[in-house]
């Protein structure tokens, strides 16, 4: 089996790319995207891939793991 190669640098990725980076699944990245929880840009033409800002993302994911331990030395 042949994967694609990954620039883990550019600050852009595919939601397949994306998952492999973070570990989290097509279907989470995908939702989250339709949703508009998770930044991205895509190309003029309606085919075009949804590009995620993975630096971005990264930082989202990382407020959200912050705020979940806040929460849980609440109660």
């Amino acid at each position: 089996m042949n994967r694609r190669q990954t620039d883990s640098n550019a600050p852009y990725q595919t939601i397949d790319a994306t998952s492999r980076l973070t570990g989290l699944s097509r279907d989470y990245i995908r939702r989250g995207v339709k949703e508009g929880r998770i930044p991205y840009i895509r190309g003029e033409s309606g085919n075009s891939a949804y590009m995620i800002n993975v630096p971005l993302f990264l930082r989202q994911l990382e407020l959200e793991s912050c705020a979940s331990v806040r929460l849980e030395d609440r109660q």
